[in-house]
């Protein structure tokens, strides 16, 4: 069902953003509900791994007192599905980890299921002799459990909360054709099973493939300014934010277009101007930088996010951002959430965007670098 291999990431990004997802369909604040996990937590998700990893090939094993292997899967599964409101939805999306994606679905009102997420654990260092008694230094090893079939609480989920004739949509890195899975890709018995699943119960199946998850920010911005126009609402305000720090209710609230980071690096900055001096200037920018120490990154000065943020017509600020304190500012994420209730502008939280209104806007997928393909004959909402 699932397999295990070393990941470098320091949390577990799909289960917060998940509860990111689910609490604005909730109708919620993620306050509560989202936050970094403690770096003294054993672990995020909510069962403890059954079965001991074998030696990594540098010689480490893996702390044995903590029984830490192969995630419990189903269970995981089973805590994600749950997490959701119990309704029936136009659509369902599954695959990879993407703040943008948490926005888009935000504005079609549906879920997002990951494929993959992490898994953190100790590692310990193989030794003998004197150097037994020494501590431990190594740092914390994140393993990611990928599913290669649909999980049975999966395919219950969508068989109790995809509406007839509601469509799949698969995100995942690759290109049309399909190509060979690499990491962040679909695995193709999964997709397999979601195909064989939508056959059985007459729902149609998407494929969305992007080059990396921060290619969607772009096209999830433009969405999002466009239907503020449909609304009749003027998009005067960019939020942009980085990792894991989201809000979907509130960035309806305050009217603002979303444009996620996915770090703070010299790459992030760059792809955020590039956005920036390619579209009519906003009057207000608001930028929160969530800092996660990263080995050998590009971090940026904060004066480049001052450049950045000097674009705005009108006022330029960050949202919770200790500026002094960066590139360390590590508790940006809990001082986000009042920042960004103190910006002014406030708005209805709308109706979800219909999926025949989302295809209209997917005919132009192709500026973004993105390919859209249907998998069979039942997705109307393209036509």
């Amino acid at each position: 069902m699932a397999e295990s291999r070393p990941s470098a990431a320091g949390f577990d990004q799909a289960a917060l953003m998940l509860r990111a997802t689910a609490a604005f369909l909730h109708g919620k604040s993620v306050t509560r509900l989202a936050r970094p996990p403690s770096p003294s937590a054993p672990r995020l998700l909510p069962r403890l791994i059954r079965q001991k990893v074998l030696a990594r090939d540098d010689g480490a094993g893996v702390d044995e007192s903590q029984a830490l292997a192969e995630a419990d899967a189903e269970a995981v599964a089973q805590w994600m599905a749950a997490s959701y409101p119990r309704r029936r939805y136009p659509a369902i999306v599954l695959g990879l980890s993407s703040g943008a994606l948490v926005h888009l679905c935000a504005a079609l009102g549906v879920p997002w299921l990951p494929e993959t997420y992490q898994v953190p654990m100790r590692p310990v260092p193989r030794l003998s002799g004197a150097a037994a008694d020494q501590p431990a230094t190594r740092p914390a090893t994140h393993f990611r459990v990928t599913w290669h079939r649909l999980s049975r609480a999966y395919k219950a989920f969508l068989s109790r909360s995809l509406l007839s004739g509601g469509s799949i949509l698969v995100v995942e890195k690759g290109v049309i054709p399909a190509v060979p899975r690499q990491d962040g890709g679909i695995d193709p018995g999964l997709l397999d099973d979601l195909l064989d699943f939508a056959r059985r119960r007459g729902a149609g199946v998407v494929r969305l493939a992007v080059g990396e998850p921060k290619d969607l920010s772009p096209l999830v911005a433009d969405l999002y300014g466009w239907w503020y126009r449909r609304r009749g609402i003027i998009a005067r305000r960019l939020l942009a934010t980085s990792l894991i720090v989201t809000d979907p209710l509130w960035t309806f609230r305050i009217g603002a277009v979303p444009f996620w980071l996915e770090f703070v690096t010299e790459p992030s900055a760059a792809g955020l101007e590039r956005y920036l001096e390619m579209r009519p200037p906003f009057d207000y920018i608001n930028l929160c930088l969530f800092q996660q120490e990263r080995p050998g990154a590009e971090v940026p000065p904060i004066e480049r996010w001052h450049a950045i943020l000097a674009h705005a017509k009108r006022r330029g600020d960050f949202v919770g951002v200790d500026a002094a304190s960066y590139p360390a500012d590590v508790s940006s994420f809990g001082r986000y959430q009042a920042a960004v209730k103190r910006i002014p502008a406030r708005y209805p939280v709308p109706a979800p965007l219909l999926l025949e209104e989302f295809g209209g806007f997917l005919r132009y997928a192709e500026r973004y670098h993105l390919a859209v393909e249907p998998m069979d004959g039942r997705v109307r909402w393209l036509e």
